[in-house]
């Protein structure tokens, strides 16, 4: 998400940001307070290490940044050597020799200017994490879509390291409602190949949403209205799972 025309004047402001997903069935909802440094005021404003599909650590500062200078000695990560620096506006990205899997401190040396030739009021250190979460998916809810059921056709589920998800749409037939029920409650699996067959199968790419850390636990939205047209008085049973090929983790 971007926030455009935000101000910045000769006073620290806060922005608060309050979300809702009830529109979209979810049920995240809550808020975030965001810091808007003075325009007086040069200082590093976040530190974000990135794991795909590059490894880097995007330095944040509340200035755009003096293109010419070299950073080199300026900002630092122990021990690591060679390390390549692009400054982007406000944005320095570093980017070491190779994929790193420990945790490292990085230096910001108060030396570095931004585009009037400021420097920072103080140096900045902080320890920062290389190590990747392995890939893993978690649904928030039952997927199962009820006979007649016009709303709750959007599932929500949390992934984190994945790049793609396969979904599989199981089909109930009216007809064996009833047979199905005598075994299971509505999410069960019992013998469900006697009583329901494999209608829809698809891979779906996450890389088409807005997130840009998928190196952390991410919300995402299927809407099965895209994949299937549900029959009145069948149950559909929605299962969602992930490859190899879709993991984002360096692996042997």
């Amino acid at each position: 998400m971007t926030i455009s025309d935000i101000t910045r004047t000769n006073h620290e402001q806060t922005l608060e940001v309050s979300y809702d997903g009830s529109p979209i069935e979810s049920k995240s909802d809550g808020d975030i307070e965001l810091e808007i440094p003075p325009l007086n005021t040069f200082k590093v404003v976040d530190i974000q290490v990135k794991q795909f599909p590059e490894q880097y650590v995007n330095i944040i500062f509340s200035d755009p940044i003096k293109e010419d200078q070299l950073l080199d000695g300026i900002i630092s990560l122990d021990d690591v050597e060679n390390i390549k620096y692009i400054i982007v506006d406000n944005n320095v990205k570093v980017i070491p020799p190779e994929r790193l899997e420990e945790s490292y401190e990085i230096k910001i040396r108060k030396s570095i200017k931004n585009i009037n030739g400021t420097m920072l009021s103080k140096s900045k250190s902080r320890n920062i994490s290389f190590i990747m979460r392995k890939p893993e998916l978690v649904a928030s809810e039952n997927g199962v879509i009820l006979p007649g059921c016009t709303e709750g056709q959007v599932i929500e589920f949390q992934a984190v390291n994945i790049r793609a998800v396969d979904v599989r749409v199981l089909q109930i037939y009216e007809d064996n409602v009833l047979q199905f029920l005598q075994e299971n409650s509505l999410n069960g699996s019992y013998e469900l190949n006697r009583v329901a067959k494999v209608i829809k199968t698809k891979t779906i790419s996450l890389e088409q949403t807005d997130v840009e850390d998928f190196g952390v636990w991410n919300t995402f939205y299927l809407d099965l209205t895209d994949i299937i047209e549900p029959s009145p008085g069948a149950i559909y049973r929605v299962e969602i799972g992930f490859r190899k090929d879709n993991c984002i983790y360096p692996c042997n």
